[in-house]
């Protein structure tokens, strides 16, 4: 039914890492994922349906934690899990009404707030358990099911009756209409023709009730913090969902609008953790404006996690090296940097929840991650992101749902095929077994700058390995033995394989430095206030603070340095003859990697990565280092 096809596909019958990915998806198994208490909540939210009340979106919850345990059953393929979700997914089969209707809103309130994008959770988690199905019976259930819930909703939505982006007041509609993706994923299961003519017309809408997105990407004039509606995780989505059209049409204009959204959001608004959005959640050309000051949250793992989706998403599609630097960036800094591991709580639920609930009533729950990732210094776990309190006295958020979709896709990209060969896009210890080729990776990477590489064949082979050459490494990269040739952001070994060879790679682990963007003014669109779930926005006009220029960060490898910090700390570094900053390696501790630097006293310190800094919720922390006192009020 497609009509394009992506370059790549996931490769890896079997794979086992011996990382971070290994430790985090255990984690998220035994302290998540495999909670039927959990399950069971989230799923009660289409039968109580009390999401109306407040204009809420408890009934996101089921389906992005779902989503987020397909994709590590991928992974680890752990039989306790697969049973879990697959109770879970029969009783989300319950709960559809007699005409598919399937909403954690009650019926005379329906189509506002965050139903659509409730209901679009759960069919598009579905979908990705569909790829993990073994039952064919649950499999025409689960169809059924997902048939009758957009059958509803295509009887009442699109051209001559309820527009997409009239059915929400928050975020001018473009939360409903990011159900593109499930929409579109649906036709290609079925083959409906109704599911195709409402893909079309939330194409038609623009994806918002202010601007056209998706015209706005094609034409590429501006960036998407200046679109008029700046919510960044949510826009992802709808250019996801953009991308599943263009998969199943062929039509070039929407490959190019993914493009061009994509690579505009890496020129005007990743940070150097690998989010987006330093003022709220919203897009506000945060790679020039990362170091200002903002004393609100910044940085969500809803984006980090949905950038990396979206970034494995279009590496997938293109074979496009930089797609998988843009993922190991998130992975190494924001993702990891989110993870709870510590067991970390809170105040701000117990505040905030407390005085709702009868005295002694509210639960408390644990939260596998924290939703905001501080750039200047600041401690972890301010506020949980996208809480809600469910009816037993319990809650949980949105940031926690998603984000085990970040591991589960960072796995299955690690090593993906075509029809010639491989690519190793990540260098943590791992094997994968796929098609009788064994590839194995070791070096305690990214603590250490070498791995080898040994890949192993019964019988003779005839293929290529291509092997991603980092952008931060280019030019720096050593192999050994040679490649046969490079291209692309990949060294390329095309040769028959059998028997066991390696092949040992080298990367430039030196210290980079890195300052701060300078701009002088700027128009954003995160003026924003709310009433009853209305949105408003207003452009504002922005200019730079001085003192934003005094800051500076550093990278080795992947890896953003950092330091347990106040704000008023000022650094200064020694330099050589060259003007670099001189460092040296240090004993990470518990981090993955620390070097040292010495001050202009001549006083050693040490910076290590961010991710490992502040676990304790407590400890301020910064990526971003003052180089200079702050200025005084007067």
């Amino acid at each position: 039914m497609d009509k394009a096809k992506n370059r790549l596909e996931y490769a890896g019958e079997k794979k086992k890492f011996y990382d971070e990915v290994e430790s985090c998806s255990k984690f998220l198994e035994e302290r998540q994922l495999k909670d039927r208490f959990l399950w069971k909540r989230f799923a009660d939210q289409f039968r109580e349906q009390i999401d109306a009340s407040n204009k809420g979106w408890r009934g996101e919850y089921w389906g992005k934690m779902m989503r987020g345990a397909c994709l590590v059953w991928q992974y680890t393929k752990s039989e306790d899990l697969f049973e879990v979700i697959t109770d879970a997914v029969k009783d989300m089969l319950t709960v559809a009404k007699e005409d598919g209707r399937v909403s954690s809103y009650e019926r005379a309130k329906e189509f506002c707030g965050w139903d659509l994008w409730c209901r679009k959770y759960v069919i598009l988690s579905l979908e990705y358990y569909l790829d993990i199905c073994r039952d064919k019976e649950l499999e025409k259930k689960i169809i059924s099911f997902c048939s009758g819930a957009l059958d509803y909703i295509c009887e009442r939505i699109g051209d001559g009756k309820i527009k997409i982006t009239d059915t929400s007041t928050a975020w001018f509609g473009m939360n409903s209409a990011s159900i593109l993706e499930p929409v579109v994923k649906l036709y290609r299961i079925t083959g409906k023709e109704s599911y195709l003519a409402l893909a079309r017309h939330i194409i038609a809408s623009g994806g918002s009730g202010v601007a056209d997105i998706f015209a706005l990407a094609r034409e590429n004039r501006v960036y998407p913090y200046q679109y008029g509606v700046s919510k960044a995780y949510e826009m992802i989505s709808c250019f996801e969902g953009l991308l599943e059209y263009y998969l199943v049409t062929g039509e070039e204009q929407y490959k190019t609008s993914v493009l061009n959204f994509a690579n505009a959001v890496v020129n005007s608004d990743l940070t150097v953790i690998g989010s987006c959005g330093c003022t709220h959640e919203l897009f506000d050309h945060s790679t020039a404006r990362q170091t200002a000051y903002y004393e609100g949250i910044m940085q969500e793992t809803c984006v980090t996690v949905t950038w990396m989706k979206f970034c494995s998403r279009l590496l997938a599609l293109t074979g496009d090296s930089s797609f998988a630097d843009l993922m190991e960036q998130s992975w190494y800094n924001g993702y990891l940097g989110s993870l709870n591991t510590e067991g970390c709580t809170c105040g701000y639920i117990r505040d905030k929840f407390a005085s709702k609930v009868p005295a002694g009533t509210l639960k408390d729950i644990f939260f596998p991650f924290d939703s905001y990732s501080p750039l200047r210094s600041r401690r972890r776990g301010d506020k949980p992101g996208g809480s809600q309190l469910l009816s037993d006295g319990s809650y949980y958020g949105c940031c926690v749902c998603i984000g085990s979709a970040g591991v589960g896709m960072y796995a299955l990209s690690a090593l993906m095929k075509d029809s010639d060969g491989y690519y190793l896009e990540f260098f943590g210890d791992a094997d994968f077994e796929d098609d009788g080729v064994k590839i194995s990776v070791r070096g305690n990477y990214p603590t250490n700058d070498s791995v080898s590489i040994k890949v192993s064949c019964a019988s003779p082979r005839r293929f290529k390995l291509r092997v991603r050459i980092p952008g931060w490494s280019e030019g720096g990269t050593f192999f050994s033995p040679a490649p046969d040739l490079c291209v692309k952001g990949y060294a390329v070994y095309d040769r028959q394989w059998c028997g066991e060879s390696v092949v040992f790679v080298r990367f430039d682990f030196s210290v980079r430095e890195i300052k701060p963007v300078e701009w002088e003014t700027d128009v954003l669109y995160t003026n924003l206030t709310a009433h009853d779930g209305i949105y408003s926005v207003e452009a504002e006009n922005v200019v730079r603070d001085p003192d934003d220029s005094n800051f500076v960060s550093f990278a080795a490898g992947p890896l953003m340095l950092a330091a347990e910090c106040s704000p008023d700390d000022v650094f200064t570094f020694a330099r050589d003859s060259k003007g670099a900053v001189k460092s040296s390696s240090a004993d990470p501790g518990n981090a993955l990697l620390a070097r040292r630097f010495t001050d202009k006293d001549g006083k050693d310190f040490i910076l290590s990565d961010y991710a490992h800094l502040g676990r304790d919720w407590a400890t301020p922390i910064a990526v971003w280092l003052r180089t200079a006192p702050a200025p005084k009020n007067e």
